[in-house]
């Protein structure tokens, strides 16, 4: 897998690195179980469109003599841009002979099939160039350009990787009733382009599975890179899920695509990652009192101050600079300083007593300030406010508060999970946490249900598998995501219980018995140890993953 775009002269030498290139070479115990389940007749074409360090083509070689062909590595085909490359296929491949029209130096991007001279494949293994957006060079992103232009049919974010375009434009190789098996990122489940390239897959195959491996296949190539192993079958069908599973090992990974080989179907026994547990998630997301995030309520961002150090400011601050108190308003910069299910009065003075940064410095008109309040704006670096994208959006660069003021609060980055809290306080909060504005149809007492369902291992379950994963393994929910959240809003619960199951579980909160919130709403809102037992068994293993990466 050392694809990449820089080299464009097969006569060029290169000397870009393994992060330039995206090159990871597959280690063999992957490739073999990965051709085993590939490769099903001796003559077979076989189509590897980054073949880097050959590993896959090894293993082709020897899967096609298994099968009884006797000159497998007749039947192979590739495509990469790195020299390096072609150093490895004439020393690990040294039968290989008449490349011509079989391997091509060349963006793989920018090949159609009339260049090989097998214009179609049954099967095609590949590990492509793990390259992101932003680390694309000029010349990857004049490539992918052209590639999304000459392909328009295809819905994908601007947002991905080089991975995902070679994954689709690989299809065009394939032949009817073809099948793939590809060795991808964790962005394939982790990002809002890996669904939309999810969902473009179940278009155009029979069959899909996806396996989540635990362990770091790439950790000899000196990377943590998660890896997920995506199986397409039956091309030129159609398909409704695209099955999943959980491997903590290559060990269970080569145990869990070898039964697929022998069944040769992706029957939900063998892929499946918790079969009571997906169903048990699915029958109640069914139900009439289950409810999405966005169904009651709208999550923004918090207020863009452009400049949260010079805007954000403490009370020591505040008093240190002279800032005129009639330009302070009360902030939230930080979930982590919210203690409960609401965010009071009280809270907001404790802040205070502790030198939070908890007011935030807004002015409709520069010309309004006079004094030490003056002198305070006239020390923010005058060409770093002229370059701010920020401030130029505003009327007045000073307008730090956009005074949309939220029902409640939704933590972006998650490490347990997602936490909401009602705005008591009625006070904005910067952009690192999110707003919720409830329809005007919600009640308070179905608000404080809803913070209480929130708590539930239903609905934390809900938020690993709409979330990604980001950073050291960090849950992060953006605000489309966090809007498909699933809740429970059982119909059944009095005034009184509804008051006093958010009391109990606010002060838990404030003591940070985060075991005891969770067990509290489970048994207020599902009353039931099975079902409960069967979500917690789940949650545990999906947060276990994430936190692996």
């Amino acid at each position: 897998m050392s694809e990449a775009l820089n080299v464009t002269d097969n006569t060029q030498s290169t000397t870009l690195t393994q992060k330039e290139l995206g090159a990871y070479y597959t280690p063999l115990s992957l490739t073999r179980v990965l051709s085993k389940w590939a490769i099903r007749h001796r003559n077979e074409h076989v189509l590897e469109p980054s073949f880097g360090g050959c590993g896959f083509l090894q293993s082709a070689v020897s899967r096609l003599n298994d099968l009884g062909c006797k000159h497998g590595h007749a039947k192979l085909y590739g495509c990469d841009i790195d020299p390096k490359a072609f150093e490895f296929l004439s020393k690990k491949l040294n039968a290989i002979e008449n490349v011509n029209k079989r391997f091509l130096h060349k963006d793989f991007l920018e090949v159609t099939p009339e260049e090989f001279s097998v214009h179609s494949f049954p099967t095609i293994i590949a590990n492509p160039p793990y390259i992101s957006l932003h680390n694309l060079s000029s010349e990857q992103k004049e490539s992918v350009k052209k590639w999304r232009k000459a392909n328009p049919t295809f819905k994908l974010s601007m947002r991905a990787s080089l991975w995902a375009y070679f994954l689709l434009h690989s299809i065009s190789f394939l032949d009817t009733g073809g099948r793939m098996a590809w060795v991808l990122p964790g962005s394939l489940l982790q990002t809002e382009y890996g669904k939309e390239l999810q969902a473009i897959l179940l278009g155009k195959f029979g069959k899909l599975a996806t396996f989540d491996l635990g362990e770091r296949a790439f950790l000899s190539e000196g990377t943590n890179e998660r890896t997920v192993v995506l199986l397409c079958e039956l091309y030129g069908q159609a398909s409704t899920k695209i099955q999943t599973q959980y491997c903590e090992s290559l060990d269970e990974l080569d145990a869990a695509i070898t039964s697929l080989l022998n069944t040769r179907s992706f029957t939900r026994h063998t892929v499946e990652t918790n079969t009571s547990a997906e169903q048990t998630y699915n029958d109640i997301a069914l139900r009439n009192d289950v409810y999405s995030l966005g169904d009651v309520a709208r999550v923004l961002i918090g207020t863009v101050t452009g400049a949260n150090k010079f805007f954000v400011l403490s009370p020591s601050q505040i008093n240190e600079y002279g800032i005129d108190e009639n330009y302070l308003y009360p902030i939230l910069s930080k979930f982590s300083n919210i203690k409960g299910l609401d965010v009071t009065e009280e809270d907001f003075n404790q802040w205070k007593n502790e030198d939070y940064r908890c007011m935030i410095f807004h002015l409709d008109k520069e010309n309004e300030a006079l004094g030490k309040t003056k002198a305070y704006i006239d020390t923010f670096d005058e060409s770093s406010k002229n370059e701010n994208e920020t401030f130029k959006k505003r009327p007045c660069w000073l307008a730090s508060d956009d005074k949309r003021i939220p029902d409640g609060f939704l933590s972006y980055m998650n490490d347990h999970g997602p936490r909401m809290s009602l705005n008591s306080m009625k006070m904005n909060c910067t952009n690192s946490i999110h707003r919720v504005f409830f329809n005007q149809n919600v009640t308070d007492l179905q608000r404080k249900m809803i913070v209480i369902s929130m708590c539930t291992t239903f609905t934390q379950l809900s938020a690993e598998l709409e979330g990604r994963s980001y950073g050291s393994g960090v849950l992060k929910l953006e605000p489309s995501e966090a809007k498909r959240m699933k809740f429970v809003l059982p119909e059944y619960k009095t005034s009184l219980q509804i008051e006093e199951t958010f009391s109990l579980i606010d002060a838990h909160m404030r003591n940070n018995d985060i075991a005891s919130i969770q067990r509290i709403a489970d048994e207020f809102i599902f009353d039931d140890d099975k079902l409960i037992t069967i979500f917690l068994k789940n949650l545990e293993k999906l947060r276990k993953q994430r936190k692996l990466n």
